[in-house]
């Protein structure tokens, strides 16, 4: 006779078997090799052919991902070769995956029943909004730091009473808080507030668990291994009431649109939908008649993400949801940890109406074809020896052209003045190496096309690359990019 503890393994392997498929398949419908997607694999290059001390040419964004995503994504990359576009889906699948497995092992670990692993077929067939603008599956968003967060509140559950625990915990938040600063209100203060809540409310926990955490937060806002490692740093900018309002409004549209339990594609049902799950949240904690360990950890985490969401800068709008990523996990897990006789009458019709809305979302909804475009994009440079140049770094596809092309069609990203449309030379954006910008006597292009980054005019641009560069020798066009060509180069 199978003994019930082997009976919640097969059902929990067959539910994460189940739940890779499903991330597997959504991951790569949606999957689009964009230059941020791409970051670990450009900078993987660059490392292999010139050496890790290239990376003192790097400019890395605040969300450096240094400690948190470089390591795992650079020992794939060293173990299976040369990144694909496959491999980038399979790794954006696992991450999915594993996310939905710790969440699920945390509810496990709470109630002790089997049926907690069916999460991760709910948390891997979450909505078609958590997988795009919640970015959910992106390599590098905050989602991806969610897997180390996931982690640290189940290393809790398991080992509450460790000191050695707790110190892996502090380890783990120091080095995604550094990774990703979000990490800090998002999972690193509330693991703070929770040692304290343990200190207050049970006999014999030690002082230590309170020093381990605040001391990983005094390194952090120290700056000391960020300066170490020339990564920018950033202080927290409180909004004005106005922007504040208007966060508090794209709060409720983005966090409802996650979950929309009303199907609809329509801001009220959003809005609703987002009022309808802060008040199952907190009915479930309050008719669970129980202020635990579990439920402050969680509770602070929602509560710090959104608050810092709402009063923080910069001005949020509806595809801000990626800052909101560790609702789609910690909103569940709550609901379901405080599961009983009385909140199962309405958590479990609240979460099968998000699982079916999700689903539904997947119906309506069909994926990109931002790849087809570059490489379009890639065959009609090549036709026209466009094999060098410069432009916008979103609007021209310019690391995803680069990439897909192994080089042979190369875009570099520029900063345009967007006062007279000419490149500033001077100043680079972030996710570049500065020898990209050697100058060079081959014939070179410059590709203008309307991005707000770039070049919100394009009559502008056009004319003032002209006025620095001279008449081009060739001016192509490709739908809305316009390629000058200067066989000699541009001057410098």
């Amino acid at each position: 006779m199978i003994k019930r503890n082997h009976l919640a393994y097969i059902f929990a392997s067959a539910c994460l078997a189940i739940g890779a498929a499903i991330s597997f398949y959504l991951s790569s419908r949606y999957f689009s090799a964009d230059p941020d997607f791409l970051n670990s694999s450009i900078v993987w290059s660059e490392i292999k052919t010139r050496g890790l001390k290239i990376m003192q040419e790097w400019s890395p964004t605040v969300d450096n991902w240094y400690i948190s995503i470089y390591p795992i994504h650079f020992l794939v990359f060293l173990i299976f070769g040369t990144p694909t576009i496959l491999m980038l889906k399979i790794m954006a699948a696992f991450q999915i995956t594993i996310c939905a497995f710790l969440a699920s092992l945390i509810v496990y670990k709470k109630t002790r029943n089997p049926l907690a692993f069916l999460l991760v077929i709910f948390f891997t067939t979450i909505s078609y909004y958590s997988y795009n603008i919640g970015f959910a599956f992106h390599l590098f968003s905050h989602n991806s730091v969610n897997l180390y967060g996931l982690l640290c509140i189940l290393i809790y559950v398991c080992w509450d009473k460790s000191l050695a625990a707790c110190i892996g915990i502090c380890l783990i938040s120091l080095a995604s808080s550094i990774s990703d600063p979000w990490f800090v209100v998002a999972y690193t203060i509330p693991l703070l507030i929770l040692a304290i809540y343990d200190k207050v409310t049970k006999k014999n926990t030690s002082w230590s668990f309170v020093l381990a955490y605040t001391i990983t937060l005094i390194i952090f806002f120290s700056h000391i291994i960020q300066h170490y490692l020339k990564v920018p740093v950033t202080k927290f900018q409180i909004a004005d009431v106005d922007i504040a309002f208007s966060n508090l409004k794209f709060f409720m549209v983005d966090s409802g649109w996650m979950s929309n339990i009303f199907f609809i594609k329509n801001e009220w049902a959003y809005v609703a939908s987002s009022l309808i799950m802060v008040l199952v949240t907190i009915a479930s904690v309050c008719y669970s008649n129980k202020l635990n360990s579990i439920n402050t950890v969680l509770l602070f985490s929602l509560l710090g993400v959104s608050s810092s969401f709402i009063i923080g800068l910069p001005e949020k709008d509806e595809i801000s949801a990626r800052f909101l990523a560790n609702l789609i996990y910690l909103v569940p897990i709550i609901l379901c940890v405080n599961i009983n006789k009385l909140t199962r009458v309405f958590v479990i019709p609240f979460l099968l109406l998000c699982f079916s809305s999700s689903i539904h979302s997947h119906m309506v909804n069909y994926g990109n074809n931002y790849d087809e475009e570059v490489l379009d994009q890639i065959k009609f440079m090549k036709e026209h020896d466009l094999n060098f140049g410069y432009g916008a770094y979103w609007g021209t596809r310019s690391s995803s052209v680069t990439w897909m092309s192994n080089g042979d069609a190369t875009i570099i990203p520029v900063v345009v003045n967007h006062s007279n449309g000419e490149i500033n030379w001077q100043i680079h954006r972030s996710q570049v190496f500065e020898h990209w910008y050697n100058p060079t006597q081959k014939q070179t292009f410059i590709a203008i096309t309307q991005d707000q980054e770039t070049c919100p005019v394009v009559e502008l641009c056009i004319s003032g690359m002209q006025k620095q560069n001279g008449t081009p020798d060739n001016i192509l066009k490709y739908k809305d990019i316009t390629f000058l060509v200067y066989k000699n180069g541009i001057p410098r």
